[in-house]
């Protein structure tokens, strides 16, 4: 499949159709609360939080890092706890949700996938992000974002009015997140540009479609697969190479795919996982 043919943007339906005990788990936020009402993406708060905090520590580390040590550098208390809850919103902080356990080791494995690996998650957990998202996919590549289109497909999803000002500084935060994850060229004109995913980065997409019910072949054309701008064989061969990696199984027998990821997961997780579905 050809980039950028895939016509599905829909991120909400797979969402909807799990149970809450299956949404809690694995970490997906549905509802009306965006952090772009107020604050981007947060890579670069998110890149230091992660430099200081080791793989496996409590909540409650990642709190007292932001907080009592200020590990982002903040001026005031005040905006540290403020930064501590736009962060737990958007990426949990909490290793026993999956979705976060995972991006935390794949983070640490992968330094070049970093920002893929960001945007994945957070469009996990904030439905505006992945509103804004079929605009972006929508740009042809080289084109510059139209801000209408960007507007109009935001604020469908906003559950009150907002001012002309309030929307323009949303439209202005969500295309910075599409910036910091390389989807959007970095300057004032956001330019569709083509982002380059990893093995890494191709296995949590394809996890995130695998939580939603997707299994086999369509695994390739999720709305996360669709996030990483690559065909269905480019996915495919990055799978492979996942497999090598030992991020994934990966099994094809003629035009039949399985995809598990037990080699992933730790044994109490997939024994939670096996209990959902």
């Amino acid at each position: 499949m050809p980039l950028g043919t895939q016509p599905d943007y829909d991120f909400e339906t797979g969402i909807s159709e799990l149970t809450p005990r299956q949404a809690t788990v694995w970490g997906f936020h549905s509802g009306r609360g965006s952090t772009l009402l107020s604050r981007t993406i947060m890579l670069q708060d998110l890149s230091k939080l992660m430099m200081a905090i080791p793989p496996g520590s409590e909540t409650a580390v990642y709190a007292n890092a932001i907080v009592d040590e200020n590990c982002l550098g903040k001026p005031t208390v005040t905006t540290r706890g403020k930064s501590l809850g736009h962060l737990r919103k958007l990426y949990a902080l909490d290793e026993s949700v999956l979705f976060f356990r995972v991006f935390r080791d794949l983070w640490d494995r992968d330094r070049a996938g970093r920002p893929l690996l960001t945007v994945l998650l957070a469009l996990t957990r904030d439905p505006l992000l992945r509103a804004s998202f079929s605009a972006v996919a929508k740009t042809p590549i080289g084109s510059g974002l139209k801000q209408e289109t960007f507007r109009f497909a935001m604020l469908n999803s906003v559950s009150h009015p907002i001012s002309a000002i309030s929307a323009a500084a949303l439209v202005a935060r969500a295309s910075s997140s599409w910036a910091q994850s390389g989807h959007l060229s970095d300057a004032r004109r956001k330019i569709r540009q083509v982002v380059m995913p990893t093995p890494a980065v191709a296995t949590f997409a394809l996890l995130i479609g695998y939580a939603t019910g997707a299994r086999g072949a369509l695994l390739l054309e999720t709305p996360w697969a669709t996030v990483l701008d690559a065909d269905c064989e480019t996915l495919m061969e990055l799978a492979s190479e996942a497999h090598r990696q030992g991020l994934l199984t990966l099994m094809c027998m003629g035009d039949v795919i399985d995809v598990s990821f037990a080699s992933l997961l730790t044994e109490t997780e997939i024994e939670r996982v096996d209990g959902l579905y």
